[in-house]
């Protein structure tokens, strides 16, 4: 998967399975809500709640390896402050969704060695 840093993932790995599938769960459902947060937000406008949603997702992305997800999110965080930008974000939640669909289906694959999946 291109901009992902799996050494990241693999010391995660370290830990017990349980702990691990957990981890990957909870990535999975807070990225879905954080997600359904910045699409349902273009209309109406809620530039506060795009900006912590992708703050958010782009905090945890980073901390599970998966770099292009979070320096995306980077970009829409910072221009979230600027609603004179908003086919700029709009764009950015585009693309953002996009990797994303990518990253839920890695994990998604992870989860299912062994564990039961919540789509």
């Amino acid at each position: 998967m291109q901009g992902f840093d799996s050494d990241i993932l693999d010391s995660l790995r370290q830990m017990s399975p349980d702990r691990f599938h957990k981890l990957l769960q909870a990535f999975l459902d807070g990225s879905d809500e954080y997600l359904e947060n910045m699409k349902s937000s273009i209309n109406p406008v809620n530039m506060e709640l795009i900006n912590i949603s992708a703050h958010s997702l782009k905090s945890s992305s980073a901390a599970l390896g998966f770099i292009a997800l979070s320096e995306n999110c980077q970009i829409l965080e910072d221009i979230s402050f600027n609603e004179d930008k908003m086919d700029e974000v709009s764009k950015y939640i585009s693309i953002i969704s996009e990797i994303y669909v990518d990253v839920r289906a890695f994990l998604v694959s992870e989860l299912s060695k062994g564990y039961s999946v919540s789509n």
